[in-house]
């Protein structure tokens, strides 16, 4: 590999590994307080499980491409383990559901910009539904919030 690509990744896997230290590290029980984000230009956030919307303070513009990337990490729903940003894989999918994105699987990364909900997962290249300030979540249901445990550690390169 050329040396102009090593030191972007190796800067990359510093990043990472310095981010799920401070999310270990957060308080006793593995929770972070808030949405936070840390070194590399605010690239990196820890999204407790446990939180409503969360703000990124990333503005972005209708049809812009943002890279989110998972990193490794664990989260619970209170029933299940969920080893990424997928979900659980149940998905509610009536218009009566309680999760904010009713049809993608409980415990999935959803996004949202302004009223607009969308799901992101374990991430890619996404493009922006509208423009606004990205905001982020855990698709539960605000009244079963209450039991999660974890935090997903993400990547947002615009």
């Amino acid at each position: 590999m050329p040396q102009k690509k090593i030191a972007p990744l190796v800067t990359l896997a510093l990043i990472a590994l310095s981010a799920a230290c401070r999310a270990a590290a957060a308080d006793g029980n593995g929770q972070t307080p808030s949405l936070s984000s840390t070194l590399a230009d605010d690239y990196i956030f820890s999204l407790p499980a446990n939180q409503g919307w969360s703000d990124t303070g990333i503005e972005v513009q209708v049809g812009q491409t943002l890279h989110i990337v998972y990193l490794p990490g664990l989260i619970s729903d209170g029933r299940n383990a969920m080893p990424d940003a997928g979900g659980a894989g149940y998905i509610c999918g009536r218009a009566d559901c309680c999760e904010p994105l009713p049809t993608a699987p409980r415990g999935a990364l959803i996004g949202r910009i302004d009223e607009q909900a969308f799901y992101i997962g374990n991430g890619g290249e996404l493009s922006m539904p509208a423009n606004g300030f990205l905001q982020l979540r855990i698709n539960d249901c605000d009244s079963g919030l209450y039991d999660n445990r974890g935090a997903l550690t993400l990547m947002i390169i615009p």
